[in-house]
């Protein structure tokens, strides 16, 4: 953890718990996670090889010299490669500096590389959550907000849900065990007189999965 956070008295939340509230997890995303579904890594190998392949399908098509066009193809494969490294390590670095903490009533996002952000959303401000599971088991977990709490896509990201610019919703990204956090923090939210939001509270299945149907997370809970 890096040494800008040593004076929390608790890592990832700024200060103590007041009394009657309890820590119930904390976690971080998934570096490899943040690099596939967050900063799309697979998508900009994708797009670079499509590049890298350009000039010699171009070349076999026309008679032109395949020697020129090796050479273009090797330096597009390698701005490739040190674009997806410069994302890989940008990805540890996002999860490295970011601790998600559920406690008995509130859920606390505390990220940033360069500038700290800490961001609280207390249970009775949170109208719906979805959790959107991946094959591997990790999980978004996201958090539609009512009431006052007003987070711009900017001020959130990357811990934002994907496309929803007008009204941003909070994410828990690519968190290992998802369904199980979810699950705790259904269980947290009925225990703390939120059942309305519960009920609402949604487990949906990634492409990826191969689990079927969309339980609902506080039937879930029984």
């Amino acid at each position: 953890m890096s040494d800008e956070y040593d004076c929390e008295p608790v890592p990832g939340l700024p200060q103590n718990l007041p009394e009657g509230e309890a820590l119930i997890w904390q976690g971080s995303p998934s570096p490899t996670g943040v690099a596939q579904r967050v900063l799309q890594t697979r998508a900009v190998g994708f797009y670079f090889a499509l590049l890298a392949a350009v000039p010699l399908v171009t070349a076999l098509a026309s008679g032109a010299s395949l020697t020129s066009a090796i050479g273009t193809t090797l330096r597009v494969a390698i701005a490739g490669a040190i674009a997806i490294a410069i994302l890989t390590v940008l990805s540890r670095l996002i999860a490295r500096t970011t601790i998600y903490s559920l406690t008995s009533k509130r859920i606390v996002m505390r990220y940033g590389v360069a500038f700290p952000m800490t961001v609280n959303i207390p249970f009775n401000e949170i109208a719906s959550v979805d959790c959107k599971t991946y094959a591997d088991g990790s999980s978004d977990i996201a958090l539609a907000t009512s009431g006052p709490l007003r987070l711009s896509y900017l001020h959130l990201w990357p811990h934002a849900r994907s496309w929803r610019f007008e009204k941003a919703e909070p994410t828990l990204r690519v968190v290992p065990d998802g369904a199980a956090v979810a699950k705790s923090l259904a269980e947290a939210m009925l225990a703390a007189g939120m059942q309305g939001a519960a009920a609402r509270s949604r487990q949906s299945v990634g492409a990826s999965s191969n689990s079927q149907g969309v339980p609902n997370l506080a039937s879930a809970t029984a």
